[in-house]
Order: C-alpha cells, then sequence, then structure tokens
C-alpha cells in the first residue's frame, strides 16, 4: 500500500564511495517513499552498499561515468511510481516536512514538478539565500529528461516552488573556490564533449536527443559568441534570482561564471579538432579554396586570351625591331660613302669644333 495515498513516490539516487553521508539520507526518506532505486557509479570501495542494503533491495553497480545523469536515467527507467523523487547522498528532509510534501503532491493535477529550498555547507554551518532552489519531485510520465551534465529535465505541466527544504550536508566545504574547481574539472570535459554527438551518446528518459543536439549545434555554430556572452548572462541571472543579497552569493554566481567560461573555450577547442571547417580560420580557407577553384577557371579564360595579345605584340616587336636595324644599316651605309667622298659629315664636322664627341672618333 502505498504511503502517500494515490500519490506514490519513487527515490531515485546515483552515488559513489557515500558511506559517510547515505544513512542520513535513507533515513530521511525511508517513511516518505514508496521504492528507493540505488545506482552505484562503478565499484565501491567503501561500505556504502553495506548501509543502502538495509533500506533497499533495488541496487545497481552500472560502469563508472563520474557523471550522475547517465546513470539517472537508467534509475528513472526502473521506476514504477506515479512521482520521480531525485536527490543526491548528502542531501536529507526532515522527518516533520513529510505530511508538507504528502500535501504538496496531492493539491494539484495540473502541477507535474515541483521545486524546494535548498541549502550550501561550508564546513561548519549552513548558507542559504533567496534564489537557492532545487527541482526534485517529477510526475514520471510527464517528465523528460536527457542524461547530458548538468541536465534538470522538464515537464509537460506546470513547476511550482514550495518553501520546503531540501537539506544538503556535503562533508566538505561546498563553497569554497578550491572544492567547486575540483568538481568542476571531472564533469566540464565531459559536459564539453556532449554538444559534439560524434563524440557522444545519449541516454534519455520518455524523450529523444534531438532537442539537445539542436542547442549543442547552436553552440557549435556561434562558440565565440556563447563563450564572450553566455557566462556573463548566467551571472547577472543568478544575482536577478537572489544571489546578489548575499556575500556567499555574489561569490557562488562568480564561481560559476568562472566554470561556464571554462566551459564554453573547451567547446571552441573541441570544435577546432572535430570540425576545423567549421571554425573562423576554417571558414576563411574554405572560401578562400572556393575563390581560388573560380580565379583558376578564370584565369585559364584570361590567359587564353593573354596569350593571343602576347603573340601579336612580340609579332610587332619583331617587325619594330627588324625595321629598326634596317633604318640602323641605311644610316651607316650612308656615311660611310660621304666619308669616302671626302664629304665631311655632321659627326666630323662636330668633332672638330670639340663640341665633347671625342669618344666617337673611332667610329668613323
Amino acid at each position: 500500500m502505498s504511503k502517500n495515498g494515490a500519490q506514490t513516490i519513487s527515490a531515485c539516487l546515483v552515488i559513489y564511495n557515500e558511506e559517510k553521508v547515505i544513512k542520513q539520507c535513507l533515513e530521511s526518506i525511508k517513511d516518505l517513499v514508496d521504492e528507493i532505486i540505488v545506482v552505484h557509479d562503478g565499484q565501491c570501495t567503501d561500505r556504502t552498499l553495506e548501509i543502502v542494503k538495509q533500506y533497499t533491495d533495488k541496487i545497481f553497480v552500472r560502469d563508472h561515468l563520474v557523471l550522475n545523469e547517465p546513470h539517472l536515467v537508467f534509475a528513472f527507467d526502473q521506476a514504477k511510481c506515479e512521482w520521480l523523487l531525485r536527490m543526491d547522498a548528502d542531501e536529507f528532509f526532515d522527518t516533520a516536512d513529510h505530511d508538507k510534501l504528502r500535501k504538496m503532491l496531492a493539491s494539484s493535477v495540473a502541477v507535474d514538478g515541483y521545486t524546494l529550498n535548498w541549502e550550501l555547507w561550508d564546513g561548519e554551518k549552513i548558507v542559504t539565500f533567496k534564489g537557492l532552489q532545487k527541482s526534485c519531485f517529477f510526475r514520471r510520465k510527464n517528465f523528460h529528461y536527457i542524461g547530458v551534465s548538468q541536465e534538470v529535465g522538464w515537464v509537460d505541466g506546470e513547476m511550482k516552488k514550495e518553501e520546503i527544504v531540501l537539506h544538503h550536508r556535503p562533508n566538505y566545504n561546498n563553497v569554497v573556490g578550491e572544492a567547486v574547481m575540483k568538481k568542476a574539472s571531472k564533469w566540464v570535459p565531459i559536459y564539453a564533449k556532449s554538444f559534439f554527438p560524434e563524440l557522444s551518446t545519449y541516454a534519455c528518459y520518455n524523450t529523444t536527443p534531438d532537442k539537445w543536439v539542436n542547442y549543442a549545434k547552436k553552440v557549435r555554430k556561434h562558440p565565440v559568441l556563447y563563450l564572450l556572452f553566455y557566462p556573463l548572462k548566467t551571472f547577472l541571472a543568478q544575482l536577478k534570482n537572489g544571489l546578489l543579497f548575499s556575500w556567499v552569493g555574489c561569490k557562488v554566481a562568480f564561481q560559476h561564471y568562472i566554470i561556464y567560461t571554462w566551459l564554453y573555450l573547451q567547446i571552441w577547442q573541441l570544435q577546432r579538432k572535430v570540425e576545423p571547417e567549421k571554425t573562423v580560420i576554417g571558414v576563411l580557407k574554405k572560401i578562400g579554396k572556393v575563390l581560388y577553384k573560380y580565379w583558376m577557371k578564370f584565369a585559364h579564360v584570361l590567359g587564353t586570351i593573354n596569350g593571343f595579345i602576347i603573340l601579336f605584340v612580340f609579332y610587332f616587336v619583331i617587325i619594330g625591331l627588324y625595321a629598326l636595324v634596317q633604318k640602323s644599316i641605311m644610316l651607316i651605309s650612308r656615311l660611310v660613302t660621304r666619308e669616302k667622298k671626302n664629304e665631311p659629315t655632321f659627326w666630323k664636322q662636330k668633332m672638330e669644333k670639340g663640341d665633347g664627341l671625342d669618344h666617337l672618333k673611332y667610329q668613323f
């Protein structure tokens, strides 16, 4: 029998060596949900699965992928209940909120998903502020999900925000920049590859990858534009949603700006390797090849015409040189004939007058 009347719940968790936090998570939902589905990302090397077996027998150990999202698709496929609850091993509910959650799910047939308040943890105390939230509950039949990094999924109907807290207690400070960047260093390179269908496979729940492929194609078409503007857009949107009113919130928003700048830089670098013809330089080279092709055709025609022109000019140059030589020979012959008759020539008269033409004496 359902623990929530007609509104049954399948809790779906993807975990990796979480023995320090998993018990608190499962204790908080064991009386709330109707089934718990746990997928372990690769082989377990601590006591996590021993603890999980105390709460469910729906345990699956799959290949180590680093990312949770592809495993979530598998977990959703195993679910049988009306609602899906997506949560992580370091998250939990207050048991006092169980009744609120049950009423929430039963309140409206038009609502297909719920977003709850969320928390950060600096290793010593809770960090929370307006705009910090997480989408957790989805009506299974109307929920769609593509297993790429940072995917939230979408529903057919309304997503509603409720003032119930999903607590978040990792066993480290997840606000400090070092921890954030360490996590990002694992998923950013994989996320960047997901923008290239030839480098990725897409696990999907209740949908096809077309929506993601079309978006990825748009990003690949304008990688520099996304690199320059999308991180800034994300940063400003987070500030607008409430992070502006907290110093930690501003810090988190700036961390996301750095991470998404890194992401789109990697996409641009990958594109230069995978699709070199689509980069700016590649496009210029392609244009250059087309222009060269048509120029060679034009040059072939032009060369044929030029060939006739050159032959024509060469013919007249030869004729001109021949006429000049003939004229010179005639002039020299005339001068020699006058010298023999003792007739002073023009040049001889010049030399006798000392007009600076001594260098011509030996020619006459």
